[in-house]
């Protein structure tokens, strides 16, 4: 269905032990040993509304934690913060403008449920832009893609009503 996405995780056996999910681990001396498959429902309708219980995209609230993590004033997320250096392609910053706490936004609100339990949605804003390191996208494309969402998100607090003597039309009201 073109409502569901999918995410194959592949898991590897290397010299010494499995390596499950591990970047870079192919190579002669590594097998393919396992994979993990997860379904994801990509309705757009979840965009603007969800029902009772559930979340929105994850990546919204991930980028609000880590905007929210942030001391006052700063729009510069310092990438990694949670993960290890080491693990990680590259250190780098990223503007994150436009996020702030998730109850500043109307599609963020719309369920009881903000948060999973044992879940760091810190921790998973790092694990995403590591993955995008991995897949190669550049620091400019990761900025203009959260500039996207974070726009999605702002533009979800817009409220229009029908100007004076003219029920048909709309205007973006103050």
């Amino acid at each position: 269905s073109s409502r569901f996405g999918k995410f194959i995780e592949l898991q590897f056996r290397v010299e010494g032990g499995m390596v499950k999910g591990a970047v870079g681990a192919v190579g002669s001396n590594s097998r393919l040993c396992g994979a993990r498959i997860q379904t994801y429902l990509l309705e757009k309708v979840r965009v603007c509304d969800q029902q009772e219980g559930e979340r929105n995209y994850h990546v919204f609230y991930e980028a609000c934690a880590a905007a929210a993590s942030l001391a006052a004033g700063t729009k510069e997320y310092h990438f990694p913060s949670i993960l290890k250096k080491d693990k990680i392609k590259y250190e780098m910053d990223i503007n994150i403008e436009g996020f702030a706490e998730l109850t500043n936004f109307a599609y963020l609100t719309r369920s009881s449920c903000k948060t999973l339990k044992d879940v760091n949605d810190v921790e998973f804003f790092e694990r995403r832009i590591h993955a995008m390191q991995t897949i190669g996208i550049s620091k400019d494309d990761m900025g203009q893609v959260f500039n996207v969402i974070a726009a999605v998100l702002n533009l979800g607090n817009t409220k229009f009503d029908a100007p004076p003597n003219n029920s048909e039309g709309s205007m973006v009201m103050p």
